[in-house]
């Protein structure tokens, strides 16, 4: 082929390189989950998502290799999703004992409001 000349992509390179570059955002789909950073995760999966589509789609261009390198891009994904969920349950955990505790103050609170109150009162009324 001449230097002047496009080489044309064909589709089974099409979905190699599509390929790739979900292999790479699962990559960093790890790392972030690692780093407990969500939102860039949830970004992130947002750009995933028509890559998948793509390759979904485009499947029967998939030879051997490809399927092989399909499966463990799913199996990534697939632990990932499992860690995420032990974490949102975690999560889920923690905002239980935050709402537990808020409940006890609410009604602690009234028993020390009282006496607090009267001792300033006094303090004042002393002054006064």
């Amino acid at each position: 082929m001449s230097a002047g000349l496009l080489e044309v992509e064909t589709p089974r390179n099409k979905f190699q390189r599509v390929l790739g570059a979900l292999e790479d955002l699962v990559a960093q789909e790890e790392l972030l989950l690692l780093a407990g950073d969500f939102s860039a995760l949830a970004e992130l999966q947002d750009r995933a998502e028509p890559l998948v589509e793509f390759l979904a789609a485009a499947s029967s261009v998939a030879d051997e290799s490809l399927r092989g390198r399909v499966s463990a891009v799913i199996g990534r994904r697939t632990v990932s999703g499992k860690k995420l969920s032990q974490q949102i349950d975690q999560v889920r955990g923690d905002l239980r004992e935050i709402q537990t505790s808020r409940q006890r103050l609410v009604q602690v609170v009234p028993a020390y409001r009282q006496p607090a109150e009267e001792a300033v009162n006094g303090q004042l009324s002393a002054r006064g």
